[in-house]
């Protein structure tokens, strides 16, 4: 059994878990089952524990499964520091996590985030491929539209416009990797004026110019030069 994919594998159930639940508690969704889906995340950690060879992590994680079995809890939540609701099983889920993945480090999945960063950096030629398209993006959703669909080949769980749960300051993804943890914004880039604003958001390096770039991915460019990421972010 491969541990490190098993490890995504559940990262990626349990962030369909968490929507699932807030939708249940937000949008009050009859039809929704996140007791269920939360239940599998657990018995998903039990087997990765096994087949791991972690006999006592397993048994602790057991003896915790029992007990929320016994009293059907799985879809019980709790309360954060801000008021915003949050699964008790999956916190408690995350923690075993914690534990396992500092036993096995997932290096492909760092090389598949390198690579992200690499495809995004060249991306421009993708998305202005005169042979693909007949004329460049003109604006945000198609940068936005033509990226995805590049990156759906290389990451299956991507997620179109994902929903946060808690809402970052200045920032609404337009695309989201599960198994990476990552979100990404996309910026179009064809004015001075739009330049200046994204540069007040710590988004852009001050040296920037329309002369470097006309999209940009939240903290890399994606054509004309290539900077690190921004000073804040």
């Amino acid at each position: 059994m491969d541990i490190s994919l098993a490890i995504s594998v559940l990262k990626k159930a349990i962030a369909d878990a968490e929507s699932e639940l807030m939708r249940c508690i937000y949008d009050e969704d009859e039809y929704s089952t996140p007791g269920w889906s939360i239940e599998a995340c657990f018995l998903q950690l039990l087997g990765i524990f096994e087949a791991a060879g972690l006999e006592e992590m397993r048994k602790a994680a057991n003896n915790d499964y029992l007990k929320i079995k016994l009293k059907d809890e799985f879809a019980g939540t709790g309360s954060d520091p801000s008021d915003e609701p949050y699964s008790l099983v999956l916190a408690r889920v995350r923690q075993y996590l914690t534990v396992i993945e500092s036993f096995y480090r997932q290096e492909n999945a760092l090389e598949v985030s390198k690579d992200l960063v690499s495809i995004l950096r060249n991306m421009t030629y993708a998305i202005t491929d005169a042979n693909l398209f007949r004329c460049a993006p003109a604006n945000e959703s198609e940068v936005h539209l033509r990226v995805e669909g590049v990156l759906k080949a290389v990451f299956s769980d991507l997620k179109h416009k994902p929903v946060l749960t808690k809402p970052i300051k200045n920032f609404e993804p337009d695309t989201g990797i599960p198994s990476l943890e990552t979100l990404i914004e996309y910026k179009f880039l064809d004015n001075e004026e739009s330049i200046s604003r994204i540069q007040s958001l710590k988004m852009l390096p001050k040296r920037v110019s329309l002369n470097h770039l006309r999209c940009y991915r939240r903290g890399y460019a994606l054509s004309g030069d290539i900077y690190d990421e921004p000073t804040g972010q």
